[in-house]
């Protein structure tokens, strides 16, 4: 059986055979795992529960969408499940921290999943395609949620978010282009990565922060004093301790580039009036936030 990290080194193999930059950024930075998934064991191995933290991160930063998260963990009860999320209703998630969209996006999945029109936990049958459009077919699920889905959940080898900024940004330097790299321009130039478009996002992420510094967002939280252990707030909701008062969405982030957490976590902050990105704010969540 191949191993993971023999996979790995021959995607990066790959890469370094077909496009200098990546040979030249593997020594640099090594062989990221695009499937590395970071949320402190708040999902556990449900699916739907990662798309639930997914979906919270659209446009914030890492410890908001950890803070929030956790809230509503522990108003469910534990890891979210379809059924608590439709049993808490708009107006209690609302107080969570959640946006009216959000709520919306939210109550939606989990309407459909309960209703069994869409399974999460059972896409890994499904061809990239298939999950993008089950995904994107619920409002508030763009295309970058369902491909960070595909990479981090189903860790899909040829997954290529050519609209996230961050993304744009690192083939803009690696290319030394005089002007941002437009979607389309990364899609024409990444067809030669193919079948490992995921690792090339990856290694390009990754080169966005120095050496031996973490390029995810995520794990920059994670590693943070701001976002506390998963276990402790629930611990400490279920024994009452659990602070009451409503709470507003949480800071959006600033536009710009979409691998900097520009946020800290304050779920009181006032959200931008105008949503970021071209689909409602739906940002790559695994680098955006």
């Amino acid at each position: 059986m191949v191993t993971a990290a023999a996979e790995r080194a021959d995607a990066y193999r790959f890469l370094g055979g077909v496009e200098p930059v990546f040979l030249r950024l593997t020594r640099l930075y090594g062989q990221p795992d695009p499937f590395e998934w970071f949320d402190g064991g708040r999902t556990g191995a449900s699916l739907f529960a990662a798309m639930v933290l997914h979906v919270t991160g659209q446009s914030i930063s890492a410890s908001a969408a950890f803070t929030v998260f956790d809230r509503l963990a522990a108003a469910a009860g534990g890891i979210p499940e379809a059924h608590a999320l439709l049993a808490l209703g708009p107006g209690r998630l609302r107080s969570l921290g959640l946006s009216g969209a959000k709520v919306k996006c939210l109550l939606e999945l989990a309407r459909r999943q309960a209703a069994g029109i869409i399974d999460v936990e059972s896409m890994q049958a499904l061809s990239d395609g298939e999950v993008i459009a089950a995904l994107s077919a619920v409002p508030g699920i763009g295309q970058w949620s369902a491909q960070a889905f595909l990479m981090r959940q189903l860790r899909r080898p040829d997954v290529l978010p050519a609209d996230d900024t961050g993304l744009r940004r690192a083939v803009t330097r690696q290319w030394h282009l005089e002007d941002l790299s437009t979607p389309r321009r990364i899609r024409d130039r990444a067809a030669a990565w193919a079948p490992y478009r995921s690792y090339a996002a990856a290694l390009l992420w990754r080169s966005l922060r120095p050496v031996g510094e973490a390029s995810d967002p995520k794990a920059r939280a994670l590693d943070s004093k701001h976002v506390p252990n998963f276990l402790w707030v629930i611990a400490h909701y279920e024994c009452g301790e659990q602070t009451r008062r409503p709470m507003l969405p949480a800071k959006r982030q600033f536009q710009g580039s979409s691998n900097v957490d520009h946020t800290a976590a304050d779920p009181r902050a006032k959200p931008l009036a105008r949503p970021l990105g071209p689909v409602g704010g739906d940002r790559f969540p695994s680098q955006a936030v």
